[in-house]
């Protein structure tokens, strides 16, 4: 858990198969190209061996005709004209960067414009399964998922079966898996293992389909069709160094800032929100382009509506909007910033509405809490298979108002059998804004653990933070704590993964919270805006309540 290899070190060669003619194909409507291991300019098949990759994580809940996810990459691949941040895994040998819940038989061929799913990737799109009726037969299938959260991702199937219907409900074993290079956007399968006796099923000739489809279902490359491909077998899809069809995408690329992170601001003073808007198209719009604003609350009500609109957009063109409140919101809590494009010449409706976190606290009594959960009770618990004291996970907040004291922290714990955990504070002062210095830490021992519930460490010296945010880090004890996590939206983040001490984001940071709060004090009297006037005839009143 406390290494870190490199994606070369845990590679190992598989010699290709003799006696296959070389394949290729393409180019598809857009310009993507493959080629098989068997031609000379295609990939050589290389197993990358993912169980050996620290931290690997084993994809569960894939049964039969089923779909788990989305999960992070914690990056952007680009895929067509698309860039995508998280993925669904298919039970059917498919992976998809749409909320595709199932494609099952008979399966659509590629391209298939309308069919039960697109924006997918088909390594092995069959009627597999990854379940037993039968508790003598125990299913072998196996799936597992890594990312290094930068530019590459890797989803291995192994011994993954066909079903029938029998005893057992599962033939046949394929393992296989697929890489997807953030680099140069392109996608490799590799077939390490692979069971050439496949049944096709009555009244279906699709019941196998290898190959990669686009957001729309009317452009994509089909390799293999009722065929099992071979072991020691690969097949590489290039992007095209130049696209072949005019393409136009508007997307809101973040809110707020940067990150598209959650923001805390003092409750009644709504900052100015603002939206940065981009073509990641390959062509123009020459018409104008509506961009809509909506502050909503949890109860998705909305608070606040205005749009803006640009006449003209270059391909590749990004532009900064800036959206004013026209009115007070005096209750704390969670809000959504929404901002959706419209353009009658969008390709891709898909990417046209982005969400960020809006958080505001109420500053009125002389204690205040940082949380970007809702409070209410854990839907995923988390943690590290061997984690010890310096694996956990962290936050970052950045106060509402400066200065400020943190008075107490607050942890939902899961679970746990025998092990306490740690919680520390650093200031955001390392280098490009990351942990620096260390401002508090404490450790707390199994016996003062409440398993279930919030769990309270109280500070008798409150930490100042006069300027900038700071990092919350929860340590584990050992291997058998787990704090939780709650996916009720909107999501900030702002959440951390710490491993060997190293921190980098959380692979769900678009998915879900750390069930983490701060309890802070000692900060300036904080302004509600609340200033009225009334006007009768020659006499005017006022009432300010600032």
């Amino acid at each position: 858990m406390k290494k870190t290899i490199t994606l070369l070190s845990m590679l190992f060669m598989i010699v290709a198969s003799s006696g296959l003619y070389a394949a290729s194909g393409g180019p598809d409507a857009y310009g993507y190209v493959w080629r098989d291991s068997n031609d000379p300019l295609g990939p050589t098949p290389t197993w990358i061996d993912t169980n050996t990759f620290t931290p690997t994580v084993r994809v569960l809940g894939l049964a039969d005709d089923n779909s788990v996810g989305p999960f992070s990459m914690n990056w952007n691949f680009h895929y067509y004209w698309g860039d995508y941040s998280t993925f669904r895994i298919g039970s059917n040998g498919w992976i998809s960067f749409d909320n595709v819940s199932n494609i099952a038989s008979c399966f659509p061929g590629i391209p298939t414009l309308g069919g039960s799913g697109d924006n997918y990737v088909a390594p092995l799109m069959s009627d597999l399964n990854f379940i037993s009726s039968f508790p003598a037969f125990p299913n072998p299938a196996k799936c597992y998922r890594w990312s290094n959260l930068k530019d590459t991702l890797v989803v291995s199937f192994y011994n993954a079966p066909w079903w029938q219907a029998g005893t057992p409900d599962w033939y046949g074993s394929n393992t296989f898996q697929v890489l997807f290079d953030g680099t140069d956007s392109s996608i490799t399968f590799t077939y390490r293992t692979m069971n050439g006796i496949f049944t096709q099923g009555a009244g279906c000739n699709t019941d196998l389909i290898v190959g990669i489809e686009n957001s729309t279902g009317a452009i994509g490359l089909e390799c293999w069709r009722e065929v099992t491909p071979p072991s020691l077998y690969a097949i590489k899809f290039k992007y095209p160094p130049v696209p072949l069809i005019s393409v136009r995408d508007l997307t809101p690329l973040w809110n707020q800032n940067n990150g598209n992170a959650g923001e805390f601001y003092p409750m009644g003073l709504i900052p100015t929100l603002q939206s940065r808007v981009k073509n990641v198209g390959n062509t123009s719009f020459t018409n104008t382009s509506t961009f809509a604003g909506n502050l909503r609350n949890l109860s998705f009500t909305s608070l606040y509506t205005s749009s803006r609109t640009l006449s003209t957009m270059a391909a590749g063109q990004d532009s900064l909007l800036i959206f004013s409140p026209q009115a007070v919101v005096n209750t704390a809590g969670q809000y959504y910033w929404e901002v959706t494009c419209n353009n009658a010449n969008d390709i891709n409706p898909g990417n046209n509405v982005n969400s960020s976190e809006i958080e505001l606290v109420n500053l009125n009594g002389p204690t205040a809490q940082l949380t970007y959960t809702t409070g209410g009770g854990s839907t995923y618990a988390w943690g590290w298979n061997g984690g010890g004291t310096d694996d956990g996970v962290g936050v970052y907040m950045n106060p509402p108002v400066h200065p400020t004291a943190i008075q107490s922290m607050q942890v939902f714990i899961a679970s746990a059998s025998f092990s306490g955990y740690i919680i520390s504070i650093f200031a955001d002062n390392g280098p490009g804004g990351a942990p620096g210095t260390l401002l508090r830490t404490d450790t707390i021992p199994f016996g003062q653990v409440t398993v279930g519930a919030w769990n309270t460490v109280n500070y008798a010296i409150p930490i100042n933070v006069t300027t900038g945010g700071f990092y919350v880090a929860w340590m584990m004890g050992g291997a058998d704590i787990f704090i939780g996590t709650e996916d009720v939206g909107p999501i900030s983040r702002r959440s951390y993964e710490v491993l060997g001490g190293a921190w980098s984001g959380f692979r769900d940071n678009n998915l879900r919270e750390l069930m983490i709060r701060v309890n802070i004090g000692g900060y300036p009297c904080a302004l509600s805006a609340a200033f009225t006037s009334t006007a009768n005839l020659n006499t005017v009143s006022f009432s300010n309540q600032t």
